[in-house]
């Protein structure tokens, strides 16, 4: 029998490379699109976002240029932003470390999965009026994906199972609903 648990996306890929995990629940960008074999969507897509401070306005990448922008290690946009050596990207180790950097002026912007980010600022008492209007790379889906030969035909046929099940019964919304409900609140 497996184990549960949430942990940074980079832990994530650590562990699935390191076969100490076989399975997660990941979005559908490059990185786990190219690696991992795609076995059910959870009903659930993330925005890719970039957060700015309230008094800077996102409407278009390019506004992006000349800003500190905070990434977790780990988090994957795409392309351009992903291999855009000209943007000013401060890695952090998570979304925590990013959103305390944004709450005390020392970067500009924080990118990563909206829900999340905005999740992990509310814990900080950042105020939503503290936030400007986020600039979306993209909208992707999340599925629960695996290493490719790590678990047999028996084994993605009742992750499927289980997951359609859980969706369509509706106990994945509650669960990122219960979550992630700070980040939906004002």
């Amino acid at each position: 029998m497996g184990t549960n648990d949430i942990v940074p996306t980079l832990r994530v890929f650590n562990e699935l490379e390191k076969g100490r995990a076989h399975c997660a629940i990941l979005a559908r960008v490059p990185l786990p699109e190219a690696r991992y074999d795609k076995l059910a969507p959870i009903g659930k897509s993330i925005a890719i976002s970039a957060i700015p401070q309230r008094s800077i306005i996102l409407e278009k990448y390019g506004d992006l240029a000349g800003l500190k922008i905070a990434i977790p290690r780990g988090v994957f946009v795409g392309e351009p932003f992903d291999s855009d050596d000209s943007l000013l990207k401060v890695p952090t180790k998570n979304y925590d470390l990013s959103s305390a950097m944004f709450k005390n002026d020392r970067v500009d912007v924080v990118v990563g999965a909206y829900d999340s980010v905005l999740f992990n600022m509310r814990a900080l008492g950042i105020k939503e009026s503290d936030v400007g209007k986020a600039y979306v790379f993209a909208a992707v889906p999340v599925w629960v994906m695996c290493q490719p030969g790590k678990i047999n035909a028996e084994q993605k046929r009742r992750l499927i199972e289980a997951t359609d099940k859980l969706r369509e019964n509706g106990t994945i919304k509650d669960i990122i609903d219960k979550y992630l409900k700070r980040a939906s609140t004002s």
